[in-house]
């Protein structure tokens, strides 16, 4: 995508106790908007179809918290889904690997 690094950051929306992998994505969300960040592009690398805690947290969770925050907008990139290039990748993996 060729980002700049100062451009683009790394968090961790699931977690399971406050010992979980950080930074926690809605409090990177609000270091963003206090740092006058308005618009935010959310890409989850972890799916290769979209889930319902994802779209859901992220999309209307998050995105309220973030415009709370002073920020304006988040788009969350959809996950690749039935998308046909990657149904055809899918089909020609499977036939490599078939026996």
């Amino acid at each position: 995508l060729k980002l700049k690094k100062e451009n683009c950051s790394t968090s961790f929306q699931s977690r399971l106790s406050k010992n979980w992998i950080t930074p926690f994505t809605d409090m990177r969300l609000n270091v963003l908007a206090e740092m006058g960040c308005k618009k935010v592009l959310v890409i989850s690398p972890s799916f290769v179809a979209d889930c319902l805690e994802t779209t859901i947290e992220i999309k209307e969770d998050y995105s309220k918290q973030f415009r709370s925050a002073g920020g304006d907008n988040i788009v969350l990139v959809d996950s690749l889904n039935y998308n046909d290039e990657w149904v055809d990748a899918l089909i020609r993996i499977s036939n490599i690997q078939s026996p």
